[in-house]
């Protein structure tokens, strides 16, 4: 589920935890991200402030908007020559 569309839209990315140490740090060295997504472009407009979930579609409120358990927010969408990275932390919320 992205910010501003009319409803969720499977993505298919590399997700990862960030654990361990890298050779490549897109985000800095001073920041903490739940989860970590690589993809080869950013075809669906993916932005900062955006919410996704992994597996399954998000459960619907009775008001019909996703339920915001188990939603990740993406934080920090950082393009390279190669790749674009996007770190997401965990929401607290509904």
């Amino acid at each position: 589920y992205v910010n501003g569309w009319s409803a969720p839209v499977e993505v298919r990315v590399n997700a990862s935890a960030p654990s361990g140490d890298s050779s490549s740090s897109p985000f800095g060295t001073q920041v903490a991200y739940d989860l970590q997504l690589v993809a080869e472009s950013n075809r669906w407009g993916i932005d900062e402030g955006d919410r996704m979930w992994l597996g399954d579609k998000p459960e619907l409120l009775a008001d019909g908007q996703p339920s915001m358990s188990d939603a990740y927010e993406v934080k920090r969408v950082s393009p390279s020559l190669n790749y674009f990275a996007f770190g997401l932390t965990r929401v607290d919320g509904r």
